[in-house]
């Protein structure tokens, strides 16, 4: 996929996973980068390292932030190491052929409408990568 003129989600964008997933987003180029933060001093950190837009995902609608900074077109895709009922504000904010990239459980197993992902032709990409995948790469 070309990277370009793209809009990427990220939950936790504080935390290791989100401040990597900032940095690999803002080398692809051109991407727009949508920070998902859960305090101020989160959110700050989250500007200061390269993203366009920061919102609180812990308030309730949150995706309806992330809806007004993409003017209601959604991301291309979603980094999510979060997971838990956040899942749903993921798959609401996603625009129809995007992705989302479920990276870990910090706030439980998500549980989801799953006919959201064909209706919607959303991916849904498990990402682990161990040692224990990779052992001839690592």
């Amino acid at each position: 996929m070309e990277w370009d003129g793209k809009i990427l989600l990220i939950l936790g964008a504080a935390g290791g996973v989100g401040m990597a997933a900032i940095e690999v987003g803002k080398s692809l180029g051109q991407t727009t980068i949508i920070a998902c933060a859960s305090s101020p001093a989160k959110r700050e950190l989250c500007k200061a390292r390269g993203s366009d837009f920061v919102v609180d995902y812990t308030t309730r609608g949150w995706h309806r932030d992330v809806l007004h900074s993409t003017d209601r077109a959604g991301v291309h895709c979603v980094v999510d190491p979060v997971g838990g009922d956040y899942m749903t504000g993921c798959l609401r904010c996603t625009r129809p052929g995007g992705c989302i990239l479920t990276v870990g459980y910090a706030a439980g197993i998500p549980s989801i409408p799953i006919e959201q992902l064909l209706q919607r032709n959303i991916s849904l990409v498990g990402v682990w990568t161990t040692a224990s995948h990779y052992p001839t790469e690592v």
